[in-house]
């Protein structure tokens, strides 16, 4: 498993001399890479190749015309001697044009992200193509030719995506090569009164090194000293800070016991409620009780963010104003670049807080469960909201402002961290959850608000978080079933569709609860307990042995 982790420099302690080497170890760097886009796009033709994963650039071919090599003799397994021919000449030669200013090793780190920027722009050409002839072929069943030049005009003038380096909107900034860990770069510890952590890194000119003090946290030393770092990037953001973003490689997880019960932990991300857990278990009967759901909040979240919105609205009206006036904004600018700035870090820091808050629970069931994770995958949603559907303008902004990706991405490597293989943590699209319901499977539902989903054809009354918790472990469960046995003693019992009036109260108490009294649950947050639905109690597989979903978190 990769991650990537952004640690600061101590921009602070760096004197002028040092400030103007890392620019031109940028400049140098950029302007290489460069050079190598402008191959690749004048040989396209001669450098593609058929890989494992589909089309891609050859590395060799471009080594062909880029580099030039001399013959090498290496000794066969046979023990016989085989020389390779060298090349002499070749069509660019880099080495001969930026002679003195740049090793072999750094050139071959600029043509990979030189190589990996030209994929990246091939594939959202191919995404551009693929909708382009959806809404060709909408129009042979529509006719609508005025509305479809339009449509057609922006998608070709706007949408269509430009080459590296080549955007109307693109601004001369520093490309960033990925230097490799143990060749060009190097991460030391050393005993300093600055910090324990420093970055070497190689300088055009023969024997120097750039010594470049790291700033990192706690959090950042645990992630380092449990993994290896491979590759290192140097970016200098907007706000003239620097940062080294590190890829550490964690190693495999080691598989689970298989002599743990199976279970299925599926969450559901939200606005309002940032996310809803539902634990489902294949060890005894089939009640889904009050210690299996888990409601997390976000509250401080929307509220501190929202501050922030006022705030920064308040500006822009202010630079609005001076600018009808002819005023200077550039104090107002400066204050929204820091505020947007701060708003950022605030979202990141409470999404932080909820995937660990997830985490913790997920870790205490995984010491008595194999447990298999089912995420939403809410791709595509931002499309269905947009001006005119109906919805608020509030709605909109909290929907487009929602960081379900962020959240999901953090779920599934500190899942993995945790030591649950990738095929135990699965991302699964969201279509028709909210709206299908979890009893009976039909989709003829009604939502009278949001938290309530009512079924005209079983007449179920649920709480709808917990009902689209509910339908992604059942997909999850059918597309393991095959898999790691799940079909026998969660999915026959779930089918049969007997569902009992019993359940158990925030108080542990058995109480009667009916269908509608499940409804009526108000849902809370953190590990406290809510009421919730039973589903498949009572009901026995061919096993003779009841589904049961634990009762305890």
């Amino acid at each position: 498993m990769f991650i990537t982790v952004q640690v600061s420099l101590m921009g602070d302690k760096f004197t002028p001399k040092k400030h103007q080497q890392l620019q031109r170890l940028m400049a140098r760097d950029t302007t290489v890479i460069r050079e190598y886009l402008q191959i690749i796009e004048q040989e396209a033709t001669q450098l593609w190749q058929k890989g494992y994963e589909g089309r891609q650039i050859s590395f060799s071919k471009l080594d062909q015309l880029t580099l030039t090599s001399k013959p090498i003799t290496r000794q066969r397994k046979d023990g016989k001697l085989k020389t390779t021919k060298g090349r002499p000449r070749v069509k660019y030669d880099l080495k001969k044009q930026f002679h003195g200013r740049i090793t072999v090793r750094e050139l071959k780190e600029c043509r990979d992200t030189a190589v990996a920027m030209w994929h990246s722009y091939c594939e959202q050409l191919l995404d551009h193509e693929r909708i382009y002839w959806k809404i060709m072929q909408k129009n042979k069943y529509l006719n609508l030719e005025s509305e479809l030049a339009q449509v057609l005009n922006w998608w070709e003038t706007q949408k269509k995506p430009s080459r590296p380096c080549q955007a109307p909107t693109y601004q001369q900034g520093r490309l960033p090569r990925r230097m490799n860990l143990g060749t060009t770069a190097f991460l030391r510890k050393r005993q300093t009164t600055i910090t324990r952590y420093w970055l070497e890194v190689y300088y055009p000119e023969k024997g120097k090194h750039l010594w470049l003090p790291l700033n990192p946290s706690a959090y950042h030393v645990n992630l380092i000293n449990g993994a290896a770092a491979k590759t290192v990037q140097l970016i200098k953001h907007e706000n003239a800070r620097w940062y080294a973003h590190v890829t550490l490689k964690y190693p495999d997880p080691e598989p689970q016991s298989h002599t743990k019960p199976l279970a299925v932990v599926s969450v559901d991300l939200g606005i309002k409620k940032a996310a809803v857990a539902v634990l489902l278990t294949a060890d005894g009967s089939g009640e889904l009780t009050a210690r299996n759901i888990r409601f997390f909040e976000s509250k401080e979240k929307n509220r501190a963010i929202n501050e922030l919105d006022n705030q920064i609205a308040a500006l822009q009206r202010q630079k609005e104003h001076y600018r009808r006036l002819g005023k200077s904004n550039y104090g107002i600018t400066r204050k929204l670049r820091i505020l947007s700035r701060r708003r950022k870090q605030l979202a990141i820091q409470y999404d932080h807080e909820l995937t660990a808050q997830l985490i913790r629970w997920v870790q205490r069931l995984a010491h008595r469960y194999r447990v298999y994770v089912a995420i939403g995958r809410l791709k595509g949603i931002r499309n269905s909201r947009r001006k005119g559907d109906g919805k608020s303008r509030k709605h909109r902004r909290e929907l487009h402002r929602w960081s379900f990706a962020r959240i999901t991405e953090m779920l599934c490597y500190k899942l993995q961290r945790l030591g649950l293989s990738e095929d135990q943590v699965v991302a699964i699209h969201e279509t028709w959850t909210s709206r299908t319901c979890c009893k009976c499977n039909s989709r003829n539902t009604e939502r009278p608000f949001q938290a309530l989903l009512l079924c005209h054809d079983c007449g179920a009354q649920l709480q709808a978080d917990i009902n689209a918790a509910l339908n992604l472990a059942f997909k999850l469960i059918f597309s393991l079933r095959d898999e790691v046995g799940l079909d026998q003693w969660l999915i026959k019992p779930l089918l049969e569709g007997k569902y009992a009036d019993k359940s158990v109260s925030s108080t542990g108490r058995k109480t009667s609860c009916t269908r509608e009294s499940f409804s009526n649950s108000r849902p809370i947050s953190g590990d406290e307990l809510t009421p919730a639905v039973s589903v498949g109690e009572g009901t026995r597989n061919t096993t003779n042995r009841p589904l049961r979903c634990s009762e305890e978190g």
